[in-house]
């Protein structure tokens, strides 16, 4: 009985596809081989059962039921040959599904932090957020006036971030070589458009290291638009006291927001 189910469900699921031949073609299966599936003359492997399903995006359970139960889902969810679900991607959109409206402003910051905090170093770089439809899109530079710890006098990063329960969830990785990639969560608070981010990133030096990292960070808001060479100017690594933070930005790098 199952094998009939399988059979007539098979029958079901080519109707949506342009052909035959395109099924096999796409599924990688033998012409001659599905024509006796279809006929009841022969039952598929399992590895050419899973191939079929993933062609039609079903499961391997779901083709082998009761021929009525089995139209009804194809009625509600209609197969889509040739495009076969990607549980990674799917797993992703989902844990990428910001707020529709993100609550922070875009343009550009000025991200600040101390990643040795038995040092008196503080870094100052530059971030560029852009509100697109699937999230937001993060560029950034750090410079480096004069060499530091062998690293190039500009490194580039790319990431996407999103917004969800008050927080700016981001990832981000330097672009050239790719050995340096952070995770960064921010606080937006309770008002929309705030000046002042902070929280905490974790990651990997570009130097390649094989230390993970993880300290306090603050992103200052400037502005949507900006004098883009003085903004640059203003990044490097400097002294505290050269910074000039304000109380608030004091605290939070110092963990006491």
């Amino acid at each position: 009985m199952t094998e009939d189910y399988l059979t007539s469900n098979l029958r079901l699921l080519t109707g949506y596809a342009p052909s035959i031949k395109r099924v096999c073609l796409d599924a990688g299966i033998n012409r001659t081989q599905y024509h006796r599936y279809l006929t009841g003359e022969g039952t598929p492997s399992l590895r050419s059962l899973r191939r079929i399903c993933d062609y039609f995006g079903i499961e391997d359970f779901e083709i082998m039921m009761d021929h009525a139960r089995f139209r009804e889902i194809i009625r509600l969810r209609p197969p889509r040959p040739g495009m076969a679900p990607d549980p990674l991607a799917e797993t992703m959109e989902r844990l990428c599904s910001g707020e529709a409206v993100s609550r922070i402003a875009m343009g550009f910051y000025h991200m600040i932090f101390q990643p040795d905090p038995s040092t008196n170093i503080y870094y100052r770089s530059l971030l560029r957020l852009r509100q697109m439809k699937a999230g937001i899109l993060i560029k950034g530079i750090e410079r480096f006036p004069r060499p530091a710890m062998g690293l190039p006098r500009r490194l580039t990063y790319e990431g996407a971030g999103f917004t969800r329960h008050g927080k700016l969830f981001c990832q981000m990785q330097e672009v050239q070589h790719r050995r340096s990639t952070w995770f960064s969560v921010l606080s937006i608070g309770d008002f929309a458009n705030p000046r002042i981010l902070q929280g905490m990133t974790t990651g990997c030096e570009p130097e390649g290291a094989a230390g993970i990292l993880s300290f306090p960070v603050v992103w200052s808001h400037l502005s949507e638009q900006i004098p883009l060479r003085k903004a640059m100017g203003e990044c490097g690594y400097f002294r505290r006291a050269d910074l000039a933070l304000s109380l608030e930005m004091e605290n939070a790098l110092d963990g006491r927001a």
